[in-house]
This record gives structure tokens, C-alpha cells and sequence, in this order.
């Protein structure tokens, strides 16, 4: 396929709630908009990197995607996928969000050029929906028939995250499962001791328990809790996936595509994380709904039954692109063609490229 062109726009959108975690609080978010060219049609993708999780800045986005940017004004590309994947590997090394969005554009241009989605594009046997869980917001609680939901957790007072957890059993029932996500603030034995008292709760597993360098603390832990050990900030290649299995760190890997690559990465690390018999789990950051019906679409192709974190209910303040309406703990893949935007919304998108 030819690409002749590529354009990129900075973002900015707030957060319509703030979003704490025990690291960092989130009131906005920032990233930038990708636009591939062939001839009259276009490809839209999104490089995000979200602060205190992503290693790249918005800066060195910038400069990786400059770069290709006057490439391909001098030497249009004329290759396949493949050849695609190897070409912005060389541009953007250590930019996996850069990655991700000129992978996702390209992706969705091809497959609007098949009249299919991205999902379809990769996989005829994509699934027509994707189950999700939820993400707890005080006073905005997650849609109705989610059967699992995430918890941010990891306070400096052990009793006051085991008093929520006993308040939001109250609130859910014991039919939902909580996946709390402690984003590394525990050490070892503080761990360890958390297990123990929440067992007695409703807990999927425990993300990130501790700092991602600690794998061998993480494999101590698995031997001292029965909850299952999930890994997200530990999770940033295939290396370090490698390094995880081997050490028995985890059960779980949480995958987000803005934070370690493009799909044909992602598909590479999931085939290792699923023949060592371990549960995938694909998360987006925060981005736009551009951004996460990406992943969405990721997640339909790798036929993925593991729900999977949208945040639907968190919205960005003017987002141009909407999220499908949860049913019954699940979303539909979008129709349209590509990533699954509509006309409207494409259009909309592309007349920001147009006023630069």
C-alpha cells in the first residue's frame, strides 16, 4: 500500500473527573493526532504517552514522528504491513505510542480501502463484540452488567483500601469481581500481609503489586497468596515478558498497546504469554476514544475473552470521538469501516489537519 504523506496535531482534553492513583493524579489528558495520506484517502492513529507510565515523552514523539514525517515527503512508502512495521521500528525505537498510532493509521486505511474493519482486517474470525470491565469512579459508578471491576488501590493505610473494598462489595454485590491495581506502592511484606486480609474479598487479581523491577519479590509473593498476581508497569516488551515467565512472577499480563507497541508487537508477545498457559489482559491509558476503539479493535482481532479495560465511563471534556454504549458488560465492534469512527466523526478529525 502507498502512503505519500503523513501529518500530525497536538490534543489536549480534560478529564471531565479527575483520576487518582497511588502514583500520580490525572486532570487532563495530551497526545497526537496521526494522519496517513494516500491519494484522497486518509488513516487516523493516535501516540499518547500517558506521564508516570510511558518512559517516551510528547517531545520525543514529536521528533520520531518529524522525522518520518520529511522521509516520506522525499521516499512515499510503497510496502505491505510487514514492511511497514519494520520501516517505523527504525523511526521510532523507543516510542512504542508513536508505534501504536502509525500502526493503528496504517491499519485503518487499509481496511477502509477492503471496506472491513481493522478487527476483520486482521482476523476474519474476529469477534462482534468484546466484554469490558469497569473502572470505579466515586459518585460515577460503571455501567450497568459489568461483571468485573477495577479498583485503583495502594494508600499509605492498608485498613482504609479494606474498608472501600468491604463498601464497594455492599455497593456491587458478590457477583462482581474486583481487579485492584496498586500501581506498585506496596513492598514485599506489606503485600503479603494485604493478601491475607483480602482474601475473604470477591478479587479477580491483584495488579502491580509491587515496583516493577522486583520480579523475584513478585514471585515470593505468588507463593505466599492464593489471588492471582497480575503485572502491567513490569510489562514494556517481549524481554521483559520472557524475564517474567521465567521468573513465575505472574498469572496475568496486562498489555497496553500505547505503553509497549503495535499490534504486530502485541501479537508476537501475546502467542509467548498464551503458550507459557498464561491470561492476557489488554488495557488502554486514557487515551481519546480514537485511541481505545484501537484497541478495542486489538482486542475483537486477538479474540481476546478476558475483558478488557476501556474506562468507558471515564470521558474526556470535548472527546471528537465517542464509545459505543456498553450492553450487558460488553461492546460491540463498530460497523464502519477502519478503526470504527463514523463519517461524521473522520470528518470532523480530518478538517483539524486541514485548518494547521
Amino acid at each position: 500500500m502507498m502512503i505519500d504523506g503523513l501529518k500530525f496535531h497536538y490534543y489536549s482534553y480534560l478529564l471531565a473527573d479527575s483520576l487518582k492513583n497511588s502514583q500520580n493524579t490525572y486532570f487532563q489528558r495530551d497526545g497526537i493526532y496521526i494522519l496517513l495520506q494516500f491519494k484522497q484517502s486518509t488513516g487516523i492513529g493516535e501516540a499518547a504517552p500517558l506521564p508516570g507510565f510511558n518512559l517516551e515523552s510528547l517531545a520525543d514523539c514529536n521528533r520520531a514522528l518529524s522525522k518520518l514525517s520529511q522521509w516520506l515527503y522525499t521516499t512515499p512508502f510503497d510496502g505491505d504491513y510487514s514492511q511497514w512495521c519494520t520501516l517505523i521500528r527504525d523511526f521510532a525505537p523507543a516510542e512504542p505510542s508513536v508505534r501504536f498510532g502509525l500502526e493503528t493509521a496504517y491499519l485503518d486505511l487499509a481496511a477502509q480501502q477492503g471496506k472491513t474493519t481493522i478487527a476483520r482486517h486482521l482476523n476474519s474470525d474476529a469477534l462482534s463484540h468484546v466484554s469490558i470491565y469497569g473502572l470505579h469512579l466515586e459518585g460515577h459508578p460503571p455501567s450497568e452488567g459489568m461483571k468485573s471491576v477495577k479498583v485503583k488501590i495502594g494508600s499509605d493505610n492498608l485498613f482504609a483500601d479494606i474498608e472501600r473494598l468491604e463498601h464497594l462489595t455492599g455497593i456491587y454485590g458478590p457477583d462482581v469481581t474486583f481487579r485492584l491495581d496498586v500501581n506498585g506502592a506496596w513492598d514485599l511484606s506489606l503485600a503479603i500481609r494485604a493478601c491475607r486480609e483480602m482474601r475473604r474479598f470477591n478479587i479477580e487479581y491483584i495488579e502491580q503489586p509491587l515496583p516493577p523491577d522486583q520480579l523475584e519479590d513478585c514471585t515470593e509473593l505468588r507463593f505466599h497468596s492464593d489471588i492471582p498476581i497480575a503485572l502491567d508497569e513490569a510489562v514494556r516488551n517481549l524481554p521483559a515478558i520472557n524475564r517474567i515467565i521465567m521468573a513465575g512472577a505472574a498469572d496475568i499480563f496486562v498489555l497496553k498497546p500505547t505503553c509497549i507497541g503495535g499490534f504486530s508487537e502485541i501479537a508476537e508477545m501475546m502467542a509467548v504469554i498464551r503458550k507459557a498457559g498464561k491470561r492476557v489482559v489488554i488495557s488502554s491509558t486514557l487515551e481519546t476514544g480514537l485511541g481505545r476503539l484501537a484497541c478495542l479493535q486489538l482486542a475483537a482481532a486477538s479474540r481476546i475473552s478476558e475483558p478488557y479495560g476501556l474506562a468507558a465511563e471515564l470521558l474526556l471534556v470535548n472527546d471528537p470521538v465517542a464509545i459505543p454504549l456498553v450492553s450487558n458488560g460488553s461492546i460491540s465492534i463498530p460497523a464502519f469501516p477502519g478503526s470504527g469512527i463514523s463519517p461524521a466523526e473522520r470528518t470532523l478529525l480530518i478538517q483539524v489537519f486541514s485548518q494547521q
